[in-house]
């Protein structure tokens, strides 16, 4: 691969004054690279894009472009930057967000992260919810059948 896909995990591309880039601004740095359409690319219609090679993309494009080379971790963030993954159809597979189009790179200057704690509050790492032993003792948790601390209410 060329010099498209030398490191910039750091942030900046020369100066230690310029802003970094954000996650949408690296990712279509990364579609606007032709020489790994074969891995990753948008579709025909510029309003999704596709990963065809999940691990060659995590192997030789996301270390070059951001610090984690995880696909896991990749799409996480994708999630938290609002992207949408098409579930069914023939475009099953591929990633969309109203504001990331192709050859409208300003336009991703709209999109905003979410923090991860705000997708799952309280109890990270177990969606949302918390240890089955905290559940008993929650508010409008009584009288759940076989939840524990159940026991000695009426008809259980």
């Amino acid at each position: 691969m060329s010099d498209l896909l030398q490191d910039k995990s750091e942030g900046t591309e020369g100066g230690s004054d310029e802003i970094p880039m954000t996650f949408p601004q690296r990712l279509m740095e990364i579609l606007s690279n032709e020489e790994v359409n074969d891995i990753v690319t948008w579709l025909p219609h510029g309003k999704a894009f596709i990963i065809y090679k999940k691990k060659k993309f995590a192997a030789e494009i996301l270390p070059n472009f951001f610090k984690q080379s995880k696909f896991t971790s990749f799409t996480r963030k994708l999630n938290r930057w609002g992207f949408t993954r098409v579930t069914r159809g023939p475009e099953t597979g591929s990633y969309f967000h109203k504001f990331f189009l192709r050859d409208q790179a300003r336009l991703c200057m709209q999109m905003s992260c979410q923090n991860a704690r705000l997708l799952t509050p309280e109890f990270p790492g177990m969606g949302g919810m918390p240890p089955q032993s905290m559940i008993g003792g929650m508010p409008g948790m009584q009288g759940i059948p076989g939840m524990p601390g159940m026991q000695g209410i009426p008809g259980m």
